[in-house]
């Protein structure tokens, strides 16, 4: 049995469809004895195609003992897929021909002319993505919407751009939600939880059509089309492998950034930071960069919390330490009986009568109030201490010097790398370079410093709920602003995380 393939990813006017191609391979084949395997809508950068993956499935089977296709570009781009799967046809004793390319694969230059033409044809496309990218940027820059839903707070509008009606992204009524949600996650004093059943009252799901939930928040508090693109988040995205496509100069703060490529469709699966880009975009931000940075470090700080002492008798558990000796205070309960009260025992007094002489009568709901009187406290004085908006005008002139120590901090790492593969012929010639590079970014820290050490800083306003939260969202707050609490029976002492 003859197999035919066919593949288009585009339905354009100058391309051949996949009805015109099977017709030709029809015509090569001169045999009514076809089975037909078609695939519309992907590319040939890859093989998971449902098409080719069941043309090779029978091939594999013995079904087929030859494959024609109109161009061998249809099968496939990649000259790595290509050579591993022509080696596995060949050992099923199955024939690879293309419809309009001749040559005889029986002889070496014939098994030659098929590799140089899959080298061209990768070339071909390698050199459409680049093209394609160009032109994704060049868009993005000009402030076109790439595609897909808006991101929440905003509306997709379209506008004239060079003289062509263009989709547009441009903030609607929900945005003061957001910056909402920013505020009070970078305070550190609301869990994703909490946040969400605030927003079920605040804007509820039958209303805007959005599932409020934990994901559904990160997801926003995540996403850089809100955030300020200066200095401080290309450092961040930067030093976290992130793919970064816009020059550093870009990174003027009157921009926002869309970070793409988060998962592979195809593959489905969740791409590493490493394989994923980050563009600068036209879109006006609406958050501050700091408070952005604050929410990604709070965020990636949480996924390193430990769920070690989910207990039910308490949202402390793990964080009680008893005054006298240090020890941790564990939750003892006699029985599920109502009226049976949670006992703090100091775990030091299991070990020895005399380690700790202090006997804990306590009871962990006042325990529980006095903490929270006191986080209270604590949200008032950091609010009490926090400073107005810098002057932006000198805001612009830091992030300038940011970038310059960025740009310098590049150039001298590849200098290093330079020295390191020349020797010492490469040393004397890059020193005198590294040595300037060393002198600028002195004279540049400094002037940072002191203008660093003359403006004021931001502090977003604390707020949270504490009669809105359960025992987790409680337990989430204690954990971001608690070292331990160190429990006597006539006082609390609190210790604070920097």
């Amino acid at each position: 049995m003859v197999g035919i393939y066919s593949r288009q990813s585009l339905d354009k006017p100058d391309s051949l469809s996949i009805d015109q191609q099977i017709e030709i391979c029809r015509a090569h084949a001169g045999t009514d004895d076809i089975t037909v395997y078609t695939d519309a809508g992907f590319s040939g950068g890859n093989m998971h195609r449902p098409g080719l993956q069941r043309l090779l499935q029978d091939a594999e089977q013995g079904k087929l003992s030859k494959i024609i296709c109109y161009r061998l570009d249809r099968f496939s781009r990649s000259l790595l897929d290509f050579a591993e799967t022509y080696e596995k046809l060949r050992r099923w004793n199955v024939s690879l021909i293309s419809a309009t390319e001749s040559f005889d694969t029986a002889t070496p230059i014939g098994n030659a002319m098929i590799f140089i033409i899959m080298v061209f044809a990768q070339m071909e496309r390698e050199t459409i993505i680049l093209r394609g990218t160009d032109n994704y940027y060049k868009r993005l820059r000009e402030g076109v919407w790439p595609g897909g839903k808006a991101p929440f707070g905003f509306d997709i509008i379209r506008r004239p751009i060079h003289g062509k009606s263009q989709p547009v992204l441009q903030p609607n009524a929900s945005m003061s939600h957001v910056q909402w949600l920013f505020d009070a996650y970078a305070a550190g004093t609301a869990s994703l939880g909490a946040l969400a059943r605030v927003m079920e009252q605040r804007l509820p799901s039958a209303q805007c059509g959005k599932r409020w939930s934990s994901t559904a928040i990160q997801r926003i508090l995540n996403n850089p089309v809100y955030a300020e693109a200066d200095a401080d988040l290309y450092a961040y995205y930067y030093q976290a492998g992130l793919h970064i496509m816009a020059d550093i100069q870009e990174f003027d703060g009157q921009h926002s950034a869309l970070r793409i490529g988060m998962r592979n469709r195809c593959q489905g699966r969740k791409l590493a930071i490493q394989e994923q880009k980050l563009y600068v975009t036209a879109f006006p931000p609406v958050i501050p960069s700091d408070v952005f940075l604050t929410v990604q470090r709070q965020l990636s700080r949480n996924r390193q919390i430990r769920n070690d002492h989910p207990s039910q008798y308490s949202w402390l558990s793990g964080r009680l330490s008893c005054s006298h000796c240090g020890h941790s205070i564990r939750l003892n309960h006699p029985g599920t009986a109502a009226g049976r009260r949670c006992y703090l025992v100091c775990s030091n007094r299991g070990r020895h009568p005399d380690a700790c002489p202090i006997r804990h009568t306590e009871s962990i709901e006042s325990v529980e109030a006095c903490t929270i009187a006191a986080m209270r406290e604590r949200m008032l004085f950091l609010a009490d201490h926090s400073h107005g908006m810098a002057d932006p005008a000198v805001c612009s002139q830091i992030n300038q010097l940011k970038l310059q120590q960025i740009d310098i901090q590049v150039k001298q790492k590849k200098l290093l790398e330079a020295m390191a593969v020349g020797g010492a012929a490469a040393a004397k010639l890059i020193r005198p370079e590294l040595e300037q590079l060393e002198a600028t970014a002195s004279d540049v820290s400094h002037t940072l410093e002191q203008l660093v050490s003359g403006q004021s800083e931001a502090t977003p306003p604390l707020t949270v709920d504490f009669d809105r939260l359960d025992r987790k969202g409680k337990r989430q707050v204690a954990a971001l602003l608690i070292d331990r609490v160190y429990v006597a029976p006539d006082t609390i002492d609190i210790h604070w995380k920097e």
